[in-house]
């Protein structure tokens, strides 16, 4: 089966899984791929928090090609550790990766100070994506886009990925802050928007 479809939280939504492989069976071709990749850094799970993490892009139905390509590019990128690809990706696009002032280079760079290849998979492949009508972005996860953070089942589908903890789903709706977790956008055009946590 080339494509698989699941419901999350309001219940009508349809995801398409799709990605790094056709099929639930395609894991294990997508780790092998990532292992043996020429431009793949020599990293482990000891340096590379996104090492090897099997999976497929989540996609909701409409999304443009162009979005889907750039992410299934990303969440390559992610598995093989590739910081050279994800550089370049991030300086071609004009991505923001931080608040203060960082060059795409220092921030991918291995051995990571913070798991960011880990939570790069982690959104792409665990999260449902929601589509900002503003921006004109899909974000991941959707909690990230327009006034999703006012959804509990958003915030369930956040820690349910791993992006944050209950307790930090907690505290942030406490303080009506919003999402501050990680989170990841790409146009409807496919440019990579950011790739960011905190405010």
């Amino acid at each position: 089966m080339s494509a698989k479809t699941r419901a999350l939280g309001g219940g009508a939504a349809v995801l398409l899984a799709a990605g790094l492989g056709a099929g639930p069976a395609m894991a294990a071709p997508a780790a092998r791929e990532a292992a043996n990749a020429p431009n793949a850094a020599k990293a482990t799970s000891a340096t590379c928090s996104g090492a090897k993490r099997p999976g497929r892009v989540v996609v909701v139905r409409g999304m443009p090609t162009t979005t889907r390509a750039t992410a299934r590019a990303l969440l390559g990128a992610g598995v093989r550790c590739d910081a050279a690809a994800l550089t370049k990706r991030a300086e071609r696009d004009k991505t923001r990766l931080s608040f203060g002032i960082v060059t795409a280079k220092e921030f991918f760079a291995l051995p990571e100070k913070e798991t960011k290849y880990r939570y790069l998979v982690d959104a792409l492949v665990k999260a449902r994506p929601g589509y900002d009508k503003t921006s004109h972005d899909y974000v991941w996860p959707r909690l990230a886009a327009g006034d999703a953070y006012l959804d509990r089942s958003a915030w369930d589908e956040a820690v349910a990925a791993g992006l944050l903890t209950k307790a930090q789903a907690a505290q942030m709706r406490r303080d009506g802050t919003g999402y501050l977790g990680w989170r990841l956008a790409i146009s409807d055009r496919g440019e990579w928007r950011f790739f960011i946590a905190g405010d």
